[in-house]
């Protein structure tokens, strides 16, 4: 039977053209080889590894280039949407280190989920946000998810007037767009240092990807990465000495 959930529908961005690239490249294939096993270690971690000891009422899916993650809302989880930002977070930490950008979608509806399959309306709806609303290296929460969970989160926690920590994870896009924030999340780090050295990483990959010869639809992806990773380090370039991307009109 279907069961309520919130639904992730992530995807490597320009899987075509990485592909296109591996060919004759055996080097490289070992590289894209690394990223997809260890999107598939992922789901292996859910159900076998760390991840599971905790009771976390999480499924995984993973095919190809896409990952499929749900939480489910049992016993009135009022943090599941917030567990789910928290393991999006994580993947997209580990992914932009080696390079790797995803587009995603979030939102919360009917799904049948379990370590062997994956089907319902919502992860038609999450695969479709994906397609065809997030367009750059984002993955967008959908507002009716987001309302849904901090109604879930109220009803639980009606004395608690701070409310939950949703609003940590997400930004609003220039576009009305609602947004998972990774690049602003320092405590994931030990410490600061490493902090600033990822994003010194970062920037490198961005300018040196925005340096290539790309079409005008590839291009306005990194563009907007460069815009967020500019934002983000705003209140931060002065202090340690970090630079913004320059965008060439």
């Amino acid at each position: 039977m279907f069961e309520k959930r919130f639904v992730t529908f992530v995807d490597i961005l320009g899987f075509k053209e990485i592909v296109k690239k591996a060919e004759g490249d055996e080097d490289y294939q070992k590289e894209v080889s690394d990223v997809l096993n260890y999107i598939a270690n992922i789901r292996d971690e859910n159900y076998n590894g760390i991840f599971s000891k905790y009771g976390i009422n999480s499924d995984v899916s993973v095919f190809s280039d896409s990952i499929v993650i749900s939480h489910s809302c049992k016993e009135d989880d009022a943090d599941a949407l917030f567990e789910l930002l928290i393991d999006l977070m994580f993947l997209c930490i580990d992914l932009i280190n080696k390079g790797i950008y995803v587009r995603g979608g979030v939102v919360f509806g009917d799904i049948i989920h379990n370590k062997n399959i994956s089907w319902g309306p919502a992860l038609i709806d999450a695969y479709k946000l994906e397609e065809n609303d997030a367009i750059y290296p984002r993955i967008i929460i959908d507002k009716n998810a987001i309302d849904k969970a901090k109604e879930i989160y109220a009803a639980k926690y009606p004395y608690d007037k701070n409310g939950s920590d949703l609003d940590k994870l997400i930004l609003l896009d220039a576009d009305g767009a609602y947004y998972l924030n990774y690049l602003s999340q320092y405590s994931e780090f030990d410490n600061y240092d490493n902090y600033i050295e990822w994003l010194n990483h970062i920037r490198t990959n961005i300018e040196l990807n925005l340096k290539k010869s790309l079409s005008p639809r590839i291009k306005m992806k990194y563009v907007w990465f460069a815009n967020y990773y500019n934002k983000t380090i705003s209140d931060l370039s002065k202090e340690y000495g970090l630079q913004a991307i320059e965008i060439a009109n």
